[in-house]
């Protein structure tokens, strides 16, 4: 039987030519985020950081899958929502959000 890491993420490289193309792919991962810890993880690049009295604005395309647990999510267009197991979440670029 094999056993799924609890957390894991790949940053792939992004080529001139593949931005020509519209549509890529970044990177790609999965992550369990206790209640109270800080997200995401200081691991991943600085790009990805926030902190939520700031939040952050991304260059590209998110999708985000919520298979357990609940928060809350802003952003400048949506305003403060909650989100609950069973969310997917687009984060659209150049978007301000938390």
């Amino acid at each position: 039987m094999s056993t799924l890491r609890q957390e894991y993420f790949r940053y792939l490289p992004v080529s001139e030519r593949d931005v020509q193309w519209d549509l890529y792919v970044t990177g790609a991962g999965r992550s369990s985020v206790p209640p109270g810890s800080r997200y995401p993880r200081s691991v991943h690049p600085q790009l990805y950081q926030f902190a939520w009295d700031r939040g952050r604005v991304l260059p590209e395309y998110q999708t985000l899958y919520i298979t357990r647990g609940q928060g809350i999510f802003e952003s400048k267009p949506t305003g403060r929502r909650e989100i609950k197991t069973g969310s997917v979440l687009l984060l659209f670029p150049g978007v301000w959000h938390r």
